[in-house]
């Protein structure tokens, strides 16, 4: 992140022993500098400067959430699927601004359900499955039931050749059954 040539160039190029140099901030992507600290829990006052006397110190650079996330949430639940079908999550994390915004999806059981990267979760088979999305400590689950759809066809059960007949599906064990 160009730290060191920061430093360099913040640095005199000539150092009397007892001069201090100021230490320069750091930079960390969608994260705000607190300080330099002494220990890696950073306790006390943030370092601000350094001399001959520091020889050997070493510093931990603190920083912060530019904008803290506080909260994650789902927009788009759904209770069933069914098996080999595919559905589209979509999320919201507040603010609108927080600084990081990439959520990690995990399923408590990818033998019944998956979910990628993207939030698209595929049912693969018939069982019960809890979806969670997470983003910086916060987390929401959608529990979901995939089910085995069966079709039931009904219609004459007999054919004679050269004649047609008039069949109709129904979608069995889902709770978006339709006719086709």
């Amino acid at each position: 992140n160009g730290f060191w040539a920061k430093l360099s160039a913040a640095e005199p190029k000539h150092y009397g022993y007892y001069e201090e140099t100021v230490l320069p901030a750091a930079n960390l992507e969608n994260y705000k500098f607190a300080g330099w600290y002494k220990d890696a829990e950073f306790t006390g006052e943030p370092v601000t400067k350094v001399s001959h006397a520091d020889d050997g110190l070493k510093l931990y650079a603190k920083f912060v959430e530019a904008t803290p996330v506080t909260s994650v949430t789902i927009d788009n639940k759904f209770a069933e699927m069914k098996r080999f079908e595919t559905y589209q999550l979509t999320w919201t994390v507040n603010p609108s601004d927080a600084s990081i915004q990439q959520v990690a999806f995990a399923s408590s059981n990818p033998e019944v359900a998956t979910i990628d990267d993207k939030g698209i979760v595929s049912g693969i088979k018939e069982g019960k499955v809890t979806i969670t999305a997470s983003c910086e400590g916060f987390s929401k689950t959608l529990e979901i039931s995939v089910v085995y759809a069966s079709i039931e066809i009904t219609g004459p059960k007999i054919v004679y050749i050269g004649e047609s007949i008039q069949l109709s599906a129904k979608v069995k064990n889902a709770s978006n059954a339709s006719d086709a």
